[in-house]
């Protein structure tokens, strides 16, 4: 019989994507790292995963000493909670620990709920074995840095701790989780490794000026490196994302990286994300070297085709070095990800009309340029485009409850200038931006669902081209069956926490 106590860690389902591919749990085992394994055992419960249900109720039907449960704002939150509530009303003695960037911008309202009982704030790497030792000796944490917890006198939250040093930060505990059942029916999905933490800009929509207070922090090349030799020739792995907000800033990384990989002898696909005004000064002969590399594609952020809404996100961006980088960028077989995000209170027709043209040019322009799913700009906790939002007439959420609806595919109903023909064009934006280029080829697992997907997209993408092109919003039949398919996964999900 196994002596040691027992954790469970969750990592709730975020939408209807996750049954289209799957990512491994990088920020719960980021959290393993420096727990002794000897005196501790770690279940992992990925709603992502087939049979989580009866993997939760097993580890319910145990001893527990605490649960950890991780979370972003909007529908993964709503299915946090919903798992949350499970373990309390089976296991009311059990601890919840959340983390993840919700719980980190969130801590007091989110220990105002009866299923919380600690945050985490911010990395968990210290924070959360520290927390654990703490519940197995029944003592206060008072002295963990990064910590907010509920006491006698109320929420207490401990000095926020000092931002890791990422570079020498070694490989994850790839032996905690089961890597077969998230490599089976791949066929060319991106398996997701750190490459660093943080960025430096200052983006209002975005987290990171708040949680990783604009530092760039670099994961090593040699450990990136070692990193995926060692996935490769272990499990096989043969395509990489590799998790970095702006691998291209230090040229010496670059160039490091790119030796180490061509020295290595394994052949891989890899990708990462760029800042526009950093790729354009490589040059062709660098370009060539990445593609020889296997570098797949860059993921570029460039948020609107309309200037005036780019400087309410306080996202810089020279549109004529854009399309001149594009069409150079032609020449090799790296795919550009463009990524555009739109919804924001001072967009209007025209300004949506612009950004339209712009995705149409850099299609055009270039065979290899996809756009990512153009999203509906999400007012997260934390961010200056929540204070942008309020000042426009939103309504802050009070409780965790009302922050559920804060997912891309929910905020509209939320969004007090969203009305009528322009709330509905904003939201055909974001579905028909699904289906105007080749992105299903590359997001999609293997699996039969996969598949028919895949197929359905490629036949349905000429017909969607023109529409978004036109801003012909009516009518509107993927909306309906995006939203309906997303409501029936709730719904089931809550059937499965009833039994």
């Amino acid at each position: 019989m196994d002596s040691r106590k027992h954790i469970v860690l969750i990592r709730p389902l975020s939408g209807i994507f996750d049954s289209l591919y799957r990512v491994i749990p990088l920020s719960l085992l980021a959290i393993c790292r420096r727990i002794d394994t000897t005196k501790y055992r770690i279940t992992f419960v990925d709603q992502t995963l087939p049979g989580w249900r009866e993997k939760l109720a097993e580890a319910c039907s145990q001893e527990i000493l605490l649960v950890g449960i991780t979370s972003l704002t909007g529908f993964q939150l709503y299915f946090g909670s919903m798992l949350a509530k499970y373990v309390k009303r089976h296991k009311p003695e059990v601890p919840i620990a959340w983390g993840g960037v919700h719980p980190t911008s969130c801590p007091e309202q989110m220990l105002a709920e009866d299923y919380a009982d600690y945050v985490v704030i911010g990395e968990g790497e210290d924070a959360f074995p520290a927390l654990v030792d703490a519940v197995a000796e029944a003592r206060e944490p008072a002295g963990i840095d990064g910590l907010a917890y509920k006491t006698p006198e109320g929420v207490r939250v401990n000095p926020r701790q000092e931002l890791m040093d990422v570079s020498e930060l070694e490989d994850l505990p790839y032996h905690l989780i089961d890597m077969e059942e998230y490599l089976k029916d791949i066929t060319d999905i991106e398996f997701y490794i750190e490459g660093a933490r943080g960025c430096i800009y200052n983006c209002t929509f975005c987290y990171n000026p708040t949680y990783n207070q604009r530092k760039w922090r670099p994961r090593k090349a040699e450990r990136i490196v070692d990193n995926m030799v060692r996935l490769h020739e272990r499990w096989g792995v043969k395509n990489f994302f590799i998790c970095d907000d702006s691998f291209y800033i230090s040229d010496e990384r670059v160039a490091k990286f790119l030796s180490l990989l061509e020295g290595s002898g394994i052949k891989v696909k890899w990708s990462c994300e760029g800042n526009l005004h950093i790729l354009r000064k490589l040059d062709d002969a660098t370009f060539k070297r990445l593609e020889e590399s296997g570098l797949n594609w860059i993921s570029i952020g460039v948020e609107s085709g309309s200037d005036r809404v780019r400087k309410f996100y306080n996202k810089p961006l020279n549109e004529s070095h854009l399309i001149e980088f594009n069409r150079r960028m032609s020449q090799f077989k790296i795919n550009i990800r463009y990524n555009f995000i739109t919804g924001c209170p001072i967009e209007e027709k025209e300004d949506l009309k612009q950004t339209v043209r712009l995705v149409d040019q850099l299609l055009e322009d270039n065979p290899c340029a996809m756009v990512q799913s153009i999203y509906i700009t999400v007012p997260f906790p934390g961010t200056r485009y929540l204070e942008q939002c309020r000042e426009h007439g939103l309504a802050v959420p009070t409780s965790v409850e009302e922050w559920f609806d804060f997912d891309p595919f929910a905020v509209a109903e939320r969004l007090p200038w969203m009305k009528g023909r322009r709330k509905r064009m904003f939201v055909f934006m974001m579905y028909s931006s699904l289906f105007v280029d080749r992105k299903v080829e590359y997001h999609l697992s293997g699996s039969l669902f996969g598949r028919l997907v895949t197929l359905l997209g490629e036949l349905y993408r000429p017909i969607a081209r023109f529409r978004f092109r036109h801003l012909l919003y009516y009518p509107f039949p993927e909306g309906a069956l995006i939203r309906w398919v997303n409501r029936v996964q709730m719904r089931m999900a809550e059937k499965k926490m009833r039994i």
